[in-house]
């Protein structure tokens, strides 16, 4: 449909699909291939999973300890011990999407349940000694660091515009006789179009260039699109921590991470006042899913340090994670026609790459009002900008440049504190905020990029809850966190031309809201 307005913006795309005279770019016309900000969501951990005590209190433990969240935090925690401990932590997520489109005043508002270990481990104090090392407690923990499980479904109403623009573009310059041959033997970023061809959507014209012949310039199209995201990051931790002399306090963890994240795409056109004269379409479905998995290990270290009673100063250290990620992809298309329709689809695609994800430091002071309550405040530090693709290949240059210009440092400032009305009752509440990691020049509100999915512009956290000890050795401890993000603005789909002109679907913005609910039971002995 050739007889477009075209959306002149000013913004320069994150992109990667070139077509002969353009830039095509957009949430679906991205999922083909791993991109950076599939890296970043990777890499992007939360402390508001974990044991409830330490959630409740905005995880705010770089200088508090004997708690199995320590590991994961500052494993010198782990020193601060004075016997074993073992505890469970499940957790369920009530997580709620909500997306409103810039051109079309329509909303989508989509709600998902979810039940899930937060963390699990025990520590064992298997030394004490009356000389300069007091104890050694060794440690192991499973502890869930992020959760991937959304549901976003909307609809952005009619327009004439569709995704059958971009491909067409796409395809200029390739004649029709090769678009038969194998997807293999083509970009990624002109699978989609392919499928389109090969549907029946786009035809060559007699000038050599396509046209997608299927719509009416004057045809309405009305866009509908689902996405169904699960999956988690975990890591395992093993850890030991050192007691000086009650007064300072080392520990070491090997953190051993998984990744599992699968990713459902459903895009819907839908077509009326299509007043072709050879088999009008009336409807085209173009799925795609996208899974990753991988491994990864790092490095933790950390010291505490106690001046005078109560008083507790904190630093930790968190080694880049180097991770391996498998990447797997599939496609399909469906045309439906007024006698006849057409499907075609794309084999599973895989591919392995090595990344490097960011450093973190950790930095924390809390003071212990004797027997009555805690204060602690903790700061964090991420450096999103220094991820690394380490996979030796073409791409390798193009993705570390991307890290270095599109993302920037993150500061999470955290903060907590427990109030002991009675010596079986504790009372806690915490709240964390953190910055954005996308650099200012590609922040979109600011002129600069829209990104080729939602990416986070920061959160923050309010937490609460209630630690109640069940006679000498067994404790239940329960916590609620609220968390809510702001992402980016971005596109269905894009296309830039030479002269700077430009059309899309107009901006989506999203706003996650997620309420969180953990119980730990812990026995120490």
């Amino acid at each position: 449909m050739k007889n477009k307005a075209y959306l002149l913006t000013a913004a320069i795309l994150l992109t990667t699909g070139m077509a002969g005279y353009g830039q095509a770019s957009g949430y679906l016309l991205n999922r083909y291939d791993l991109m950076p900000t599939d890296l970043f969501k990777l890499s992007e951990t939360s402390n508001q999973f974990g044991t409830a005590r330490s959630t409740a209190m905005g995880g705010a433990f770089t200088s508090l300890g004997a708690d199995l969240s320590s590991m994961h935090i500052n494993p010198a925690g782990l020193g601060m011990y004075q016997g074993s401990d073992i505890s469970i932590t499940p957790m369920v997520t009530f997580s709620k999407v909500t997306s409103k489109n810039t051109g079309h005043i329509q909303n989508g508002k989509n709600s998902k349940t979810r039940f899930a270990p937060a963390n699990l481990g025990t520590a064992v104090n298997i030394y004490e000694g009356g000389g300069s090392l007091t104890s050694f407690t060794f440690g192991f923990a499973y502890n869930r660091l992020a959760d991937f499980n959304f549901s976003n479904r909307m609809n952005i109403g009619y327009d004439n515009l569709s995704i059958a623009d971009v491909w067409m573009y796409q395809l200029d310059g390739i004649p029709s006789s090769q678009l038969e041959r194998h997807y293999n033997n083509f970009d990624m970023d002109k699978w989609g179009a392919m499928m389109a061809y090969r549907s029946g959507l786009l035809e060559e014209t007699s000038t050599g260039i396509y046209d997608n012949t299927a719509l009416h310039p004057d045809a309405d199209v009305e866009h509908a699109l689902s996405v169904k995201t699960t999956g988690s990051a975990n890591e395992y931790n093993i850890s030991g921590g050192f007691n000086f002399q009650n007064k300072l306090y080392f520990g070491f963890s090997i953190g051993i991470q998984e990744y599992s994240y699968r990713q459902k795409v459903f895009y819907d056109e839908i077509y009326t006042n299509n007043n072709v004269t050879n088999e009008p379409a009336s409807l085209m479905q173009y799925d795609q899913e996208v899974k990753m998995s991988g491994n990864g290990v790092n490095f933790k270290a950390g010291i505490i340090y106690r001046p005078i009673d109560g008083l507790r100063i904190g630093f930790a250290v968190h080694t880049p994670t180097y991770t391996t990620i498998t990447h797997r992809y599939h496609g399909s298309l469906y045309m439906d026609y007024e006698t006849l329709d057409k499907f075609h689809q794309i084999p599973y695609d895989d591919a392995d790459f090595d990344l490097s994800t960011p450093a973190r430091i950790m930095a924390g002071i809390s003071y212990t009002f004797g027997q009555v309550g805690v204060l602690s405040v903790d700061y964090e530090r991420n450096w999103y900008n220094s991820m690394r693709y380490r996979t030796d290949d073409y791409a390798r240059s193009w993705f570390n440049r991307q890290f270095k210009d599109s993302f920037t440092g993150s500061h999470i400032l955290r903060v907590g504190a427990e109030l002991r009305p009675t010596d079986l009752l504790s009372i806690r509440g915490g709240f964390n905020y953190a910055t954005s990691a996308l650099s200012y020049k590609y922040d979109v509100d600011r002129g600069g990029t829209v990104y080729d999915q939602p990416m986070p512009k920061g959160y923050y956290n309010i937490s609460a809850g209630l630690g109640y000890r069940i006679g000498r050795n067994t404790t239940l401890d329960l916590a609620y966190v609220h968390n809510h993000t702001k992402y980016s603005n971005y596109f269905f789909y894009h296309y830039t031309f030479s002269d700077g002109s430009e059309f899309s679907t107009g901006n989506i913005l999203q706003t996650t809201k997620r309420n969180t609910l953990l119980a730990t039971l812990g026995f120490r002995f």
